[in-house]
């Protein structure tokens, strides 16, 4: 080659590439050659902007087509999560919207628990993989794995190769083919509940973005949790609020029949059908203390209430959970179980009862009686039992010290008529031994008086009368 001419191809403002011609005759090229290829250079240069412009046309697409699927997928989920959807269906739904907008092989989330480790909660695989865990199981995450990196820094991991990671549950991820893995926190209430993973079957490591398009879903589980915690508790406090006023309501009722003053067996009888009624319970119970060793029952509840034979009594050793009361003088439960030594346990599976609870009846400072409930359900009873029957427990001592009030109101008022009455007839027997004899006495004294005076006494006397008072 005797000689050479070459063009800048330039391309928005950038020198790209050149364009070049040359010859092998000898002496300069025509002076208008550069001239000439810049012609072709420009219309390179055009192809090249246009096939870019393309390009980037294409690729504005494919990301607009991309942002359209992860919102729709999003809305889909945000939708389930403003329906109020249980969290196990909002679960379910997310691992099926990241499997398939990005195009993973398996997308799943994982809970973490008290012992540190991880429970899956819900998964998407492709089809024919059945090494990797199923919802429900339990992960140790031990080792250098992405759900551990999460749970240990509360930030977004990643891990590109599995190749060289050791422990079982990276033989289960080589085993399903699984190479890079991704998981962002799910943090609930400014804790970490959780982690969303998702796992690539591609050699090299997923889009740079891939943690970012995750955490919109986790958003969405947060808010899911959250959501569904507080509709918990709103439906928590809905129902103590419930139970406050069924108790309420009860009591109202025994205390009315305690202020209308109706006898102490119709108050036990009502108190131990509210009782049953407001503790949802299957038994109830009140006992009054006979003697240190005998219990009178005075009203029972079992699945209705009971007719009690008139005098009936128990030994206190029947009923342990009386006889514990008793000697401590607080309150008391038994749960029973196959090893509950006799006769505690067996007294209660002998009703029926899984459980029961005792409080104390005390009046004027004491132990005057016992109220036992007890449940037929495997659940031990609540834990606010104990409180809810001390309301009952003060009414009925409330109706004993009413009833003794009455009762020596009505004593008093016996003996008040009872005096009065012997004052009267003392005051008649002193006026017929006494006073009345007296008078009679002078009365005949006076008659025998006038009789012996001469009657020409009595006309003078008389005579005298008359001319005074003419």
């Amino acid at each position: 080659m005797r000689a050479a001419v070459g063009v800048p191809v330039i391309v928005d403002g950038r020198v790209w590439g050149l364009a070049a011609v040359g010859a092998v005759t000898p002496g300069p090229m025509p002076k208008d050659t550069e001239a000439r290829i810049t012609d072709f250079a420009d219309l390179v240069a055009t192809a090249i902007a246009a096939a870019t412009a393309r390009a980037d046309l294409q690729a504005s697409s494919d990301q607009l087509r991309v942002l359209a699927e992860q919102q729709a997928a999003l809305r889909r989920v945000a939708v389930l999560v403003a329906r109020g959807a249980s969290p196990a269906e909002v679960f379910s739904a997310v691992a099926d919207e990241l499997a398939r907008v990005l195009h993973v092989v398996n997308a799943g989330l994982l809970r973490y628990e008290p012992d540190g480790s991880g429970c899956v909660v819900a998964f998407r695989y492709e089809p024919g993989i059945t090494t990797m865990p199923v919802t429900g199981e339990r992960i140790p995450l031990a080792g250098d794995l992405v759900g551990a990196r999460v749970l240990h820094t509360g930030r977004a991991a990643r891990i590109d190769s599995h190749d060289t990671v050791g422990g079982p549950e990276a033989e289960r991820i080589r085993a399903a083919g699984i190479g890079s893995i991704v998981g962002v926190p799910i943090v609930v209430n400014g804790r970490l509940w959780g982690a969303a993973i998702v796992g690539s079957r591609a050699s090299g490591p997923m889009p740079e973005n891939t943690e970012s398009r995750i955490a919109d879903f986790a958003d969405l589980v947060a808010t899911a949790i959250a959501d569904a915690d507080a509709r918990f508790q709103l439906q928590a406090s809905r129902d103590e609020l419930r139970v406050l006023a069924e108790q309420q309501a009860a009591l109202r009722r025994v205390a009315t029949l305690v202020a209308r003053g109706v006898s102490p067996n119709e108050v036990f009888a009502t108190v131990v059908d509210e009782m049953a009624r407001c503790l949802r319970v299957g038994h109830a119970a009140l006992f009054r203390y006979d003697r240190d060793d005998a219990l009178a029952p005075l009203a029972v509840y079992h699945g209705g209430l009971q007719t009690l034979p008139k005098g009936m009594r128990l030994r206190l050793d029947a009923e342990p959970l009386a006889a514990k009361v008793l000697s401590t003088g607080a309150t008391t439960r038994l749960d029973t179980s196959e090893d509950t030594p006799a006769p505690h346990g067996g007294r209660l599976r002998g009703l029926g009862l899984h459980s029961a609870a005792a409080v104390p009846i005390t009046v004027d400072e004491r132990i005057w009686g016992v109220a036992i409930v007890g449940s037929l359900e495997s659940e031990p009873l609540p834990p606010n039992t104990e409180a809810r029957m001390h309301d009952f427990a003060d009414l009925i001592a409330t109706a004993i010290a009413n009833a003794a009030t009455r009762a020596e109101l009505v004593a008093s008022r016996a003996r008040i008529v009872t005096a009065g009455d012997e004052a009267r007839r003392r005051l008649e027997r002193n006026l017929h031994d006494g006073a009345q004899q007296r008078l009679v006495s002078l009365g005949l004294a006076l008659r025998l008086a006038e009789d012996a005076v001469p009657p020409e006494t009595l006309a003078s006397k008389r005579s005298c009368r008359g001319s005074r008072r003419g």
